[in-house]
């Protein structure tokens, strides 16, 4: 009698399953010896901002004039009582970072946040239109590069008033030219590669569309986008479309004719 039974298979990943990115994004990430230093600076920073009252020894605003002027820790004529030393008023030097921490985080973050948003907005639509929007845009951008600084602020504090989301507002103004000179760079240089010309010479009218933007955005997030457009695999067809039509745009919906 012969045996016609097999073995089972044994258990594992499905076929044709693929790493997720994550982990290989948090690997490449732990790889960089400076982004783990950087990310453990700010750690310590968080933790400082969010513990400041029980991390701090002293009231960051106590006074005490017969402590001024006193040197770090570690200096001669220091005192642990002040590790950092205490500044022309005998404020407590360690207790006013460490409570700055509360105020410098959130106003870095949120410039930052403000400058990339409108840094990339701007360099995207100078890409994207071309000509003389794209002209405008970067000649207001080296206006923006000349213009002080301070006097912006100035004008921006005299006009409104003082408070914290001024100051973001202002370095927000101030930094967004990097920013949109780096986006509109990359946009650049998406336009040029393979996928985008193989888009073109299947019928695509604007191969500047908001995917290839997204590349630039989030880079390489949805790197096959174009390239399923372009090769017409049956997932990227516009329902009740046959295998002879041109290809469909998934992420955009764009449909592209003949």
């Amino acid at each position: 009698m012969t045996l016609t039974s097999q073995a089972a298979p044994t258990a594992g990943p499905a076929a044709g399953a693929k790493p997720g990115r994550r982990p290989a994004a948090l690997g490449t990430l732990l790889r960089n010896r400076l982004a783990v230093v950087a990310l453990a600076v700010l750690a310590v920073l968080l933790v400082a901002a969010v513990f400041a009252p029980l991390l701090a020894p002293d009231d960051p605003n106590a006074q005490d004039l017969l402590t001024r002027l006193k040197p770090p820790a570690w200096q001669h004529g220091g005192s642990g009582t002040h590790l950092l030393g205490t500044d022309q008023l005998g404020r407590d030097m360690f207790s006013r970072v460490v409570y700055g921490t509360r105020v410098s985080l959130p106003v870095g973050a949120g410039a930052a946040l403000l400058a990339g948003v409108i840094g990339t907005v701007v360099g995207l639509a100078a890409d994207y239109f071309g000509g003389w929007p794209d002209r405008v845009l970067m000649r207001l951008a080296d206006v923006q590069l000349a213009f002080p600084s301070i006097l912006l602020a100035l004008a921006i504090v005299g006009f409104f008033g003082s408070g914290l989301w001024y100051v973001i507002l202002v370095l927000g103004i101030t930094g967004w030219v990097s920013y949109a000179r780096v986006v509109r760079s990359e946009v650049m240089s998406l336009r040029s590669r393979d996928f985008v010309t193989e888009a073109r010479a299947l019928g695509a009218i604007d191969v500047a569309c908001w995917d290839a933007m997204g590349k630039a955005t989030g880079p390489r997030t949805r790197r096959g986008w174009w390239r399923r457009a372009a090769s017409t695999p049956s997932s990227s067809r516009a329902p009740g479309t046959s295998a002879g039509t041109w290809p469909f745009c998934g992420p955009c919906g764009r449909r592209f004719p003949r």
